[in-house]
């Protein structure tokens, strides 16, 4: 979950190499010590359809082109797992939410319940339901 990963938190070299920085809110600020309090819910220059992607509409700029769904080969409708993320969340589904919290320092029981279900859901469902799935919990919000 990222609520941070706007175009000044991205950095692009000449070889296109990414770099990503103000990392603080990948939990939606909900690690120990932050100051947030709400669910996991994506905000992403990278991601179709969250407030941050919705910002480079009609920009002038080349933002637009971050878009994941721009890089994936034509009739694939869905992205595999990298895979140390994949390793990543199927330890995250076999653990229950209270570990989560324990484990990765999250004080707010919801948002390590959000963090869990966005784990069974890239599992279960796949990295686009996923994603459309953690944006329809915030638009009945």
């Amino acid at each position: 979950c990222c609520n941070d990963r706007h175009a000044q938190n991205i950095f692009i070299d000449k070889s296109a190499n990414i770099r990503l920085i103000d990392n603080d809110q990948m939990l939606a600020g909900n690690q120990k010590g932050g100051l947030g309090g709400g669910a996991c819910t994506p905000s992403s220059l990278f991601l179709p359809s969250t407030m941050e992607s919705y910002r480079v509409r009609g920009s002038p700029s080349m933002l637009g082109v971050l878009d994941y769904r721009c890089h994936m080969p034509p009739n694939q409708t869905d992205i595999p797992l990298p895979d140390k993320v994949n390793a990543c969340v199927r330890k995250l589904i076999a653990m229950d939410v209270s570990s989560i919290q324990n484990v990765y320092g999250i004080e707010v029981y919801r948002a390590a319940v959000g963090l869990k279900q966005r784990a069974d859901d890239l599992v279960m469902h796949g990295f686009t339901e996923a994603l459309e799935r953690s944006l329809a919990n915030e638009k009945d919000k």
